[in-house]
This record gives C-alpha cells, sequence and structure tokens, in this order.
C-alpha cells in the first residue's frame, strides 16, 4: 500500500514540479542572467472519447475491455487488473474485492492512470496488499459528474451501468 501512496505522491509532485516550472516568470540563461520567459502555446486537448484505445503494451495483468451503454447507446471503455491466478482453475469459486479508480482528471480517459497497475501488481506479488481487481474508469468528459447539457453522463454510467457490468 506504501508503493501504491508513494506512487501517487510521486505523480504530485511532478505535477507539482511542471507547475512551478510553467510560472516561473524568466530563465536564467548560460551567462546567469534573467531573460523574460517566451509565452508557451496552450495544447488543444483531444477531444473527448468514451473509448480511448491504448497506444503500446498495458501494464502486467491490464486489459483493456468496452461495454455498450444503455443510457447513451455507445460503447464504453476501461481498463481491468485481474490478479496474477485470477483465472486459474482451482480459483473460479473464490471471491476478489473490487476497486474503481476514478482519477479526477478531466476529460474521463480509462487510460489516465493506468500505468499505476505497475505498482498495484508488485504489491500483490509481494504480499503488501491482497490480490484485488482494479478498475480504471473513464469518467466521462467531465470527470464523473452527469451534465445533461452536454450529453455526459460519467456518473450514472459508473454507478448504473459499469459497477454491475464488472
Amino acid at each position: 500500500m506504501r508503493k501504491l501512496f508513494m506512487a501517487g505522491m510521486v505523480e504530485g509532485l511532478l505535477s507539482t514540479t511542471h507547475i512551478a516550472d510553467a510560472l516561473s516568470k524568466g530563465k536564467s540563461n548560460s551567462k546567469g542572467k534573467t531573460s523574460a520567459a517566451a509565452p508557451k502555446k496552450k495544447k488543444t486537448p483531444p477531444p473527448f472519447k468514451w473509448v480511448n484505445k491504448p497506444k503500446g503494451e498495458l501494464p502486467k495483468g491490464v486489459s483493456h475491455q468496452t461495454f455498450r451503454s444503455p443510457s447513451m447507446d455507445v460503447d464504453v471503455g476501461y481498463c481491468i487488473y485481474l490478479p496474477a491466478g485470477y483465472k486459474a482453475a482451482d480459483q473460479q469459486s473464490q471471491r476478489y474485492p473490487v476497486v474503481y479508480y476514478l482519477h479526477g482528471g478531466r476529460p474521463g480517459s480509462e487510460l489516465k492512470s493506468v500505468k499505476l497497475a505497475k505498482y498495484i501488481h508488485e504489491a500483490q506479488a509481494s504480499g503488501e496488499i491482497a490480490p484485488t481487481i482494479y478498475v480504471f474508469v473513464n469518467g466521462g468528459s467531465v470527470s464523473h459528474y452527469d451534465m445533461p447539457q452536454i450529453g455526459s453522463y460519467g456518473e450514472w454510467v459508473f454507478v448504473k451501468e459499469l459497477i454491475p457490468h464488472i
């Protein structure tokens, strides 16, 4: 569990460092003198999608899946980490706790925090945490809130559709 906490802290520190760099008013040149920083162009975020196919290999134990949302009549993506031995014949009757990871960022791609699965896998393999299923959720265009005026139903899809699907 400490590794997972530390991974989150490192991710937060990286974000904090990035913000501090972005807020700095000047840069030092090779002679140690400060000059005004050139304004950076803001990247236009890609349009929101309910399904975000992984680019490259996913962490060990993770697969990308979709289900059909009856309320929106669209496919919705999620990533799921299954603990080692989950599919073994002698484990078929065993039940596992499930953690639904709500990343808190906008937009709600299911791939946003899937890299944490590496630390989850290591913690489970070492016995630090019990075998647990982790689901990385797509939270909609405004991150797990329902906003019918813009056609985003992140809360509804998560609570009423994804949880029963899993």
